[in-house]
């Protein structure tokens, strides 16, 4: 909890005076953490969470129903059901990884599509390969270890190049031990 807490300040630093946020979890407990610093943080925020699996959104319901400016979507990220520059805020923690790189463009796609001009994409997920030269090992072995089957093609991901094909601009990295925060703004 207090990790998700720690996240959670940083991607403050990152986000706009968002008023709503689509806050894309992936295949991971919903953390009472993030949504609470969050909420904390910005009392006016209306929180979106998504994540395509009903059963972890019915438990995000069930923990954390009492943010009242929070609500819970079963969905995709790369078909986010809300319309066209609707959001300030989009984030997403250790998803892109997750995902085929098919899909992965997909939902580049989709974040950039939902967002307000001047809105902010922030991702936060593993490094890549040639961000931190001391885990170049830890990053070749773990898609071996822990059965992660897109992971290989994540690391050698340019998320710069293809957010500009997408209108967002990259803004910064920022490295956080075996992590980094990507930050995005839509032009």
């Amino acid at each position: 909890m207090r990790w998700a807490a720690r996240r959670c300040r940083n991607f403050t630093n990152y986000l706009p005076d968002a008023i709503s946020v689509i806050y894309t979890f992936s295949t991971s407990v919903v953390a009472p953490g993030d949504f609470s610093t969050l909420s904390q943080a910005w009392p006016r925020l209306q929180i979106v969470g998504l994540d395509m699996s009903d059963a972890y959104v019915r438990h995000a319901r069930r923990h954390l129903g009492r943010w009242s400016r929070t609500r819970f979507v079963v969905g995709k990220a790369e078909a986010i059901p809300f319309p066209d520059s609707s959001q300030d805020a989009v984030t997403s923690i250790f998803l892109f990884h997750e995902l085929p790189p098919k899909v992965r463009r997909s939902a580049l796609r989709e974040c950039a599509r939902v967002l307000k001009p001047g809105g902010r994409l922030i991702i936060q997920d593993s490094l890549q390969r040639d961000d931190q030269k001391d885990y170049k090992g830890l990053l070749q072995l773990f898609p071996q270890n822990y059965h992660e089957p897109y992971y290989a093609s994540y690391t050698k991901e340019d998320f710069g190049t293809l957010a500009l094909a997408c209108g967002l601009v990259h803004v910064r990295s920022v490295m956080a031990f075996v992590s980094k925060i990507m930050v995005f703004t839509k032009a």
